[in-house]
Order: C-alpha cells, then sequence, then structure tokens
C-alpha cells in the first residue's frame, strides 16, 4: 500500500490514511463474511433458542411459520441430546441451518428468503448408535468416552485426523451391505468420512474408518 513539496504533505498524508481506513474496513468485512457460516442466519438462531429455552411464545410470527412452529416445538428440548450448530447452506431461495446431537442425528431449520421466516423443519436420525456416538467423540474432542462404540485401531484412526469446526462436516446417513453399515460424513470442501459399523458382532462397534479425507 503506496517526497512532495511541503506544501502537499497534507493531501499525502490524508491519502494515505483514506487507505489505511480502507484497508481496514475490508479487513473488517472479510472477517464478517468469514463467521457467517459459524453462526445461525436470523432468525434461524433466535427460534432455536425459543425452543431450547421451551417457551414458544419467543418463536413469533415473524420468525416462523405456524406450521413450522407446531413441528418444532411438538419434540421438547433437552439438555441430554447435547445440540450443537454446524453450518448455514443455501440452495434455491431456502437457506438450511443444521444442529447435530450427540447421536449426530440431524435438526434442520430452513429459512425461506423472500419471507425471513423458518419456513420448514427436518428432523433426521443419522441410522447407527454407535457410528454416531463414535463421530460426535471425535467432533467434540472425547474419543475416549466411546470405547464401548469403537474399537482400539478405529479410535485411533480418527484421534489422528484433526477436527476443525470451520470444516463443517455433516452426517449423510448410513447404508447396510454385507454385514455392515457404512455411515459417511462430508466436509464442506466435500471430503468424506466413512465409519464402518460390524453390524453382526456383539457388541456393535465401529470397526474401520475410511474415505476421501485420506487421500488417493
Amino acid at each position: 500500500m503506496p517526497v512532495a513539496p511541503a506544501r502537499r504533505a497534507p493531501r499525502t498524508e490524508r491519502s494515505g490514511a483514506r487507505r489505511t481506513a480502507g484497508v481496514g474496513v475490508a479487513i473488517a468485512v472479510a472477517l464478517v463474511l468469514l463467521a457467517a457460516c459459524d453462526v445461525p442466519v436470523s432468525p434461524a438462531g433466535k427460534v432455536f433458542d425459543a425452543w431450547k429455552a421451551d417457551n414458544p411464545a419467543a418463536a413469533t410470527s415473524t420468525m416462523i411459520t405456524s406450521s413450522a412452529k407446531t413441528q418444532l416445538f411438538s419434540q421438547p428440548y433437552t439438555t441430554t441430546a447435547k445440540w450443537g450448530f454446524i453450518t448455514c447452506q443455501g440452495t434455491a431461495g431456502t437457506t438450511y441451518c443444521t444442529w447435530v446431537n450427540k447421536l449426530e442425528g440431524r435438526l434442520i431449520l430452513g429459512v425461506t428468503s423472500q419471507t425471513h421466516k423458518v419456513s420448514s423443519v427436518q428432523r433426521i436420525s443419522l441410522g447407527s448408535n454407535e457410528a454416531g456416538r463414535t463421530f460426535h467423540a471425535w467432533r467434540t474432542g472425547s474419543l475416549s468416552s466411546v470405547a464401548a462404540y469403537a474399537t482400539p485401531a478405529a479410535r485411533a484412526e480418527l484421534a489422528g485426523l484433526t477436527y476443525k469446526p470451520a470444516d463443517h462436516w455433516l452426517p449423510d446417513g448410513c447404508q447396510g451391505a454385507a454385514g455392515s453399515l457404512f455411515c459417511t460424513w462430508y466436509r464442506e470442501d466435500g471430503a468424506s468420512l466413512t465409519l464402518q459399523v460390524d453390524n453382526v458382532s456383539s457388541p456393535k462397534q465401529v470397526i474401520d474408518v475410511t474415505g476421501t479425507i485420506f487421500g488417493p
């Protein structure tokens, strides 16, 4: 970022100050944009907080449609579920904000751009208690707590990976094949992580960790 006769020095100083201020504004805007994906868009965050507080009155008609409100409050918030916000993603005029619980079940609030209201509520279970608990333990840095749900080898594989909240990992469900369940999560850049659950042995456990995150 950029000697002149003495009489022009004041102009040069002011110009430099303007440039410095401009850079500061640009940095501030960039920081806001970077943080935007890490907090719920309005009014999804306020609606979630109203549900968390068991306060339907706080989820006003300016924030959420009547049908979506009925659906959201039909199931109470519980602290034991350990809900945590992951990210918001926009598509076709709607922004979808996702929270996950300790089993990696999803709560998705859809905010319609035109009305700026929460207009849809989706609850989607992962499909595997073992895989959900194991991935969530990696997400929260508590892999030692899931010894009953994952083999030492599987936990070691996950422990060798660094979890970053900014990656916005989202669960995509489980599929069964040959006595196993394969449960997959996707990172914001499209990389995948799959936990294989031995669905035959007792107890059922996560026995392997694969995915494009490991490279070719």
